[in-house]
């Protein structure tokens, strides 16, 4: 599995990942804008008999690819991170919660290290600790799920009792 990394790593894994992040997200949006103006272009010059490549379009996917390695590297350090931190706090965060049985503890892993993926950009050093940040980002998505869970059960128990034959609930049929 590896160690943990250290507070100071965590932070600079969570502002590289941001940073990284950030030019992905407008490099795609970029070649998804170009595309469609290059499409329109492209059908405009062969109604004309012309056709020509898009540069534009070659460099952005060209910037687009050369980040890629390291984007897929701060993604797959962070989620290691975030399932490190998970698997070991989840025993306790069970036993104080004193979450059932149905509860799946791999969904609820799964569930907080996309959380901490979604919400990774959102850190902000100035603010507090890493790492502290890192455990009260799953807490809270585990929080979220019981929650989830524990409404979806009260809503079920609601439909079962509404499914109950009418002596159970003092009230004789009408025959």
């Amino acid at each position: 599995m590896g160690q943990y990394v250290s507070g100071k790593e965590l932070r600079q894994l969570l502002i590289d990942w941001s940073e990284v992040r950030g030019v992905k997200v407008r490099l795609d949006a970029r070649v998804k804008s170009l595309q469609g103006s290059a499409t329109q272009r492209r059908k405009r010059r062969v109604a004309r008999g012309g056709k020509r490549a898009d540069c534009s379009l070659c460099k952005v996917k060209q910037e687009l690819a050369a980040i890629l390695p390291r984007y897929h590297e701060l993604e797959n350090k962070l989620t290691l991170t975030a399932y490190q931190v998970a698997l070991n706090y989840l025993p306790r965060f069970l036993k104080e919660r004193h979450a059932g049985p149905g509860i799946d503890e791999e969904n609820l892993i799964q569930a907080s290290v996309f959380k901490v993926l979604l919400a990774a950009h959102r850190f902000d050093c100035q603010r507090g600790q890493a790492f502290s940040w890192l455990t009260e980002v799953i807490k809270n998505e585990w929080k979220q799920v019981l929650r989830k869970d524990n409404n979806r059960q009260a809503t079920w128990r609601k439909y079962a009792d509404t499914l109950t034959p009418d002596r159970h609930r003092g009230i004789t049929p009408m025959v």
